[in-house]
C-alpha cells in the first residue's frame, strides 16, 4: 500500500496519521509550505484512500471480538 502513495501522503501517513506524537496540521502546512485547510483536505483525501485497506481489517477484529464473548 505504501508503495502506491505519493511523498506528501507518506508524510501525512508517518507524520500525522500513525506517529506517537503527531504534528499539527499548521506544522504539516509548514513542512509542505500550504495553508492548514490545503494539509487538512491532503489528509482527508489519504483517509478516504486508506479506508477500502482498512475495512477488511475492522470487519477481522470485529469478528475476532464476536468469537471471544
Amino acid at each position: 500500500m505504501e508503495a502506491t502513495l505519493g511523498e506528501r501522503e507518506k508524510v501525512i501517513l508517518s507524520r500525522r496519521l500513525t506517529a506517537d506524537e503527531p504534528i499539527t496540521l499548521r506544522e504539516l502546512g509548514q513542512e509542505f509550505g500550504i495553508s492548514r485547510e490545503r494539509a487538512r483536505q491532503l489528509e482527508k483525501r489519504l483517509k478516504e484512500q486508506l479506508q477500502p485497506h482498512l475495512a477488511p481489517l475492522a470487519a477481522l477484529e470485529d469478528s475476532w471480538a464476536h468469537a471471544a464473548a
